[in-house]
């Protein structure tokens, strides 16, 4: 079960103890079906010994609300952003272009990175201009994540799409035991509630999300699971799920609701010492910015067994989770509207299984 509050995680590995098939579902309400989309993987050009990578920072629309097209931002034109692969030990440069018509930089969130490459407000840099950070990879395997991290416009440029998966890869022999082909069996679930009003008109300060109507659905891996239910066609016998929670200040709750256990086998930081059975029953929390991973046991079968989550869609929404400080903030959250409803969605086994 996904419960949304606001707030960004990302990358734990979890294993899922069971044989049946599994869906990551909304209530059933969703109108629609389609494959779950997975975010594109960034390739490097090789240049003299460093792997390159190229963002370019761009202006764009994306469907947040069913047939309402919002005015975003994003890398590559990727909403969410495209996901960076590399290595320990490996000699990167990511040249960034910013054509977004205001400053901006990038921050490597959980990176071991010397100060003046990690995209902090020391390092913004205007419209029109690049910038190219060169570092050396040095930590073990992690799931971290990329996103601006300027004076005053960090929490717009990230509730406008800008955020993005990067994972690095080691040669430990947990590593090599674990699944990894991308989008096969190593599945980058990235999260967001967004705060949207019905114009499509996203928001990420106090004034917004304190507006009368506004919406806060849930998006997973960029679509909007009010009204689609998404699909995984499982093709090994276990997958590794990373979860980055890429939204300002909501926080996640992710359980199964048969109360079967997850197996998690990494924090943001790095792998556990031993893999660590999560009982969902209690619920699996995960607040703003961290990152886990986990991995679970599928059937033999290709059939499709998962679903990311979704919520109820309402005509008139009503109030769920409480409240919420928009982040910069000081002091406890203001009241949520009572208008404004908070998501929800559960893990659940698919009904082929029963």
């Amino acid at each position: 079960m996904f419960s949304g509050a606001t707030g960004a995680f990302a990358g734990t590995a979890l294993t899922a103890a069971a044989w049946a098939p599994y869906v990551l579902a909304s209530d059933g309400s969703a109108a629609k079906t389609r494959p779950l989309p997975i975010p594109p993987l960034l390739r490097p050009r090789r240049r003299e010994g460093t792997s390159v990578f190229r963002l370019d920072m761009r202006r764009g629309t994306h469907e947040v609300l069913p047939g309402v097209r919002s005015n975003t931002m994003g890398f590559n034109g990727s909403f969410p952003g495209p996901t960076i692969r590399v290595r320990d030990r490996e000699r990167v440069r990511v040249e960034i272009t910013n054509h977004l018509g205001e400053d901006t930089t990038v921050h490597w969130h959980g990176a071991h990175v010397p100060p003046d490459v990690d995209g902090g407000m020391q390092t913004t840099f205007a419209n029109g201009n690049s910038w190219e950070p060169e570092f050396t990879v040095n930590q073990e395997a992690a799931t971290l994540w990329y996103h601006p991290h300027s004076m005053g416009t960090s929490s717009k440029q990230i509730a406008h799409g800008l955020a993005g998966m990067m994972i690095v890869d080691d040669d430990s022999a947990a590593s090599r035991a674990l699944p990894h082909r991308y989008g096969v069996d190593d599945i980058p679930v990235v999260l967001q509630c967004r705060a949207v009003d019905p114009a499509g008109a996203l928001k990420y300060d106090f004034t917004g999300y304190n507006e009368e109507g506004v919406l806060f659905p849930v998006l997973v891996n960029g679509v909007n699971v009010e009204d689609t239910t998404l699909t995984l066609r499982a093709a090994r016998s276990r997958l590794r799920l990373r979860f980055l929670n890429a939204s300002l200040t909501d926080v996640f709750t992710v359980s199964r609701a048969d109360g079967r256990p997850l197996t998690q086998i990494a924090t943001e930081a790095a792998y556990l010492p031993e893999a660590t059975e999560v009982e969902t029953r209690s619920a699996w929390w995960r607040p703003p910015a961290p990152r886990s991973s986990s991995t679970r046991r599928t059937p033999s079968s290709s059939k499709p067994w998962w679903r990311p989550p979704g919520s109820r869609a309402a005509a008139a929404p009503t109030p769920s989770c409480g409240s919420r400080r928009p982040t910069g903030t000081a002091g406890p959250p203001p009241s949520r509207p009572a208008s404004t409803p908070c998501r929800a969605s559960t893990l659940r086994p698919s009904p082929r299984a029963r």
